[in-house]
């Protein structure tokens, strides 16, 4: 059996990172680690920015395809694939890094590290943007099968595309350098076993042409699979071809298997602004705030604490994304007003403006989100909920200090 460290560099062959963290804006994001699933991870320094995702919104869509990527590249590679998926299905799309590869290629590589990853991912998507299970979409393609069938496995998702699988990296490595070499490494990622477990709808695409993983392989599993499956077999298709260069490989299948793009919805999963600032960027800002004593929770420079004048104009984001924002108004006393919605919108709105009409400063009227540029397509629109508008008193008590409700004038 040959150790642990050299099977992993066998099995991982991450190619030179294809991107930088300036890469990629409005769509390179970092998801933190979870303290529960990666203790470790969280408290060492070196990958504490967090881990690599390509994020690729699509309006009112509410599923969610988790992308796995295969062997020998990396986010970078994906991209254009990840781009054409989100605009042919019309669906959502977020692909993780795995450790060794990208951004995270001074980190060691392996089974467990790449489920790791798949596993933080995925309930980053459940517990902090709502998604439901049923609105995940899994797909894998190659090595990325490994973490997809493993998800697949353990939640009961909405469906699972495996693209080119392995039955095993064992089986896979008996295939690519014969039986005698396979039976010196260590069985991961089996497949062949874990795929009797999952219960959600399974595509199976596999090109008869692939002279790297044989189409046996999907053959074997789709066999296994207990579950709703297809099976597709392209004539034409090799191991490392373009899924969208014909229609028959992945589009038609897809959209006809699973119905894409499903389900819309008035409150799509959004990631939060701050979590497509590069790292350099957040330890600025957060050196900054805290050496000006506040979390920049300020309108604008008029607003803020050191104008005694004035009222404090506070942004609460909720955990679910840059959708729902809360404003809290305060004036010497801990009691809250809460606006949302448009009313909030245009109310902080003429907050500004009567503001720097009064301090004669011209064009320092834009909110923070605007003023950092951290927003991406749609800007301040994508902050306001639509839901419930209007001015609501905590505790159904008015605010010591701010004007009554029957005072307010109209918006």
């Amino acid at each position: 059996m040959v150790g642990a460290s050299w099977g992993n560099r066998f099995v991982f062959p991450a190619p030179d990172p294809s991107y930088g963290p300036q890469s990629y804006r409005r769509h390179l994001c970092w998801i933190p680690w979870n303290a529960v699933i990666s203790p470790d991870r969280v408290k060492d320094p070196g990958v504490q920015d967090g881990i690599p995702c390509l994020w690729f919104p699509a309006p009112k869509a509410a599923t969610v395809i988790l992308f796995f990527h295969a062997n020998a590249e990396d986010l970078g590679m994906s991209f254009a694939i990840l781009k054409h998926m989100r605009d042919q299905f019309k669906v959502n799309v977020l692909a993780a890094e795995y450790p060794g590869y990208g951004l995270l290629h001074h980190v060691e590589p392996s089974e467990d590290g790449v489920c790791e990853v798949a596993l933080t991912t995925f309930r980053f998507l459940v517990d902090v943007l709502g998604v439901r299970y049923s609105q995940i979409v899994l797909f894998g393609r190659s090595l990325g099968s490994g973490p997809a069938v493993f998800l697949a496995s353990q939640f009961p998702v909405g469906g699972l595309i495996l693209v080119s699988a392995f039955s095993s990296i064992r089986a896979a490595v008996q295939s690519i350098a014969g039986r005698f070499f396979a039976m010196a490494f260590q069985e991961r990622f089996p497949n062949h076993k874990t795929i009797a477990n999952v219960s959600c709808s399974t595509l199976f695409i596999h090109g008869e042409s692939d002279g790297l993983i044989p189409v046996e392989h999907s053959v074997k599993l789709f066999k296994r699979c207990r579950a709703r499956k297809l099976l597709v077999t392209p004539p034409e298709m090799e191991h490392n071809s373009n899924l969208f260069g014909d229609a028959s490989f992945l589009a038609i299948p897809a959209i006809h298997f699973f119905g894409f793009p499903g389900y819309y919805t008035s409150t799509p999963p959004r990631l939060p602004a701050s979590m497509f600032e590069t790292p350099d960027r957040r330890l600025r800002l957060a050196g900054q705030a805290q050496q000006e004593g506040t979390a920049r929770p300020f309108l604008c420079d008029c607003l803020a604490k050191r104008d005694q004048h004035s009222l404090e104009a506070g942004f609460g984001r909720q955990a679910d994304g840059v959708d729902n924002i809360t404003i809290c108004l305060y004036k010497d006393t801990t009691d809250e007003v809460e606006l949302a919605g448009d009313e909030a919108k245009e109310r902080l709105k003429r907050m500004a403006q009567d503001a720097l009409q009064e301090k004669g400063k011209e064009g320092r009227g834009k909110s923070h989100a605007q003023a950092e540029g951290d927003l991406g397509e749609g800007e301040l629109e994508q902050q306001w909920s639509q839901e419930d508008p209007g001015i609501r008193f905590v505790d159904g008590q008015h605010a010591p200090g701010l004007p009554k409700r029957e005072d307010l004038p109209p918006l």
